[in-house]
């Protein structure tokens, strides 16, 4: 065979086993004396088999948006971030959920219920579950509260949000940061570095985090 594409064994046990290295057109030859025949093997590439879609078990308030994503699983066992290339619905109006380039997977609470946040590559499907409420978002929390870097290196800050109905979660990539003094340190607010603070110049800065009309600052030094 082609070695490159397939490879073929001898090993006893294994005769005729054949391996798959690329993807391709291969001939494997078997031989007895003076007898030859052959095979065409052809390699494609690995199937998707399975969707997992996340977070699981999330709650939203209405007005409130989230990233979900989709994990692909292969024929060959691997896994691979596909949020991208599936196509994004949900079971009801409970919630609506983008497709556009750079914002594929963004659920926005719309009302009150249970929606299935589906995504579909093919003819294979994955799903999971969301709650959307009426809670509100009453408090946020940084942390570290205070946070100290060297100049030029930098460290993350944390959001967790706090609802009326005493529920919390991450909203780190949700929050708007921003520092009251950029000279001295910056804060990321792009995906996936939310809430990376980086150190510029010796002194003191401020960064806030504000969703929903709600703003928690924390202090940096560096």
């Amino acid at each position: 065979s082609a070695s490159t594409v397939a490879d073929v064994s001898n090993a006893s046990g294994d005769e005729g086993l054949v391996s798959a290295l690329a993807i391709g057109s291969a001939n494997v030859e078997a031989a007895l004396g003076s007898i030859h025949t052959s095979v065409a093997v052809t390699v494609t590439a690995a199937a998707l088999v399975s969707i997992e879609v996340g977070p699981t078990g999330l709650s939203l308030a209405v007005g409130e948006s989230s990233n979900f994503h989709a994990v692909g699983t292969y024929t060959d066992s691997s896994n691979q971030d596909i949020s991208d290339q599936v196509i994004w619905t949900t079971s009801n109006g409970a919630a609506s959920v983008s497709n556009a380039s750079g914002t594929q997977g963004r659920v926005t609470a719309v009302s009150t219920g249970s929606v299935s946040i589906v995504a579909t590559s093919g003819s294979v499907v994955g799903n999971t579950a969301l709650t959307v409420t009426d809670a509100k978002l009453s408090a946020i929390a940084i942390s570290p509260p205070n946070l100290q870097i060297a100049r030029l290196t930098s460290g993350f800050l944390r959001a967790t949000g706090t609802w009326t109905d005493g529920s919390t979660r991450e909203i780190t990539s949700e929050v708007t940061w921003s520092s009251m003094d950029e000279g001295v340190a910056t804060v990321s607010t792009t995906a996936p570095t939310h809430g990376l603070v980086s150190g510029l110049t010796a002194g003191t800065a401020s960064i806030s985090a504000t969703l929903a009309g709600i703003t928690q600052a924390a202090a940096v030094t560096v």
